[in-house]
């Protein structure tokens, strides 16, 4: 009975020890307030799992090109939303 509380536990706990680094992997970038609206030129348009990434080319106010990435939902919800 002693050897087998001790795999529970050492499985249990080892699952735990695992899943942390799990919870970092999405940022707070959901919630930032700032809308930022870029006009420019789309020159790649990346459908990858886990996220969807467009990237863009715009004048910034010194009319310079700058290069913008932006990382959209998981494929399946932009595929939900109309776009593929």
């Amino acid at each position: 009975m002693r050897t087998r509380a001790g795999i529970v536990s050492l499985v249990v706990f080892g699952s735990l020890a695992v899943s942390i680094p799990l919870f970092a992997h999405h940022g707070n970038a959901s919630f930032e307030s700032k809308i930022t609206t870029v006009t420019g030129t789309v020159t790649d348009y990346i459908w990858s799992n886990p996220h969807v990434w467009v990237k863009i080319d715009a004048l910034d106010s010194t009319g310079k090109t700058a290069h913008w990435i932006v990382e959209a939902q998981n494929t399946v919800s932009m595929r939900a939303g109309g776009i593929t």
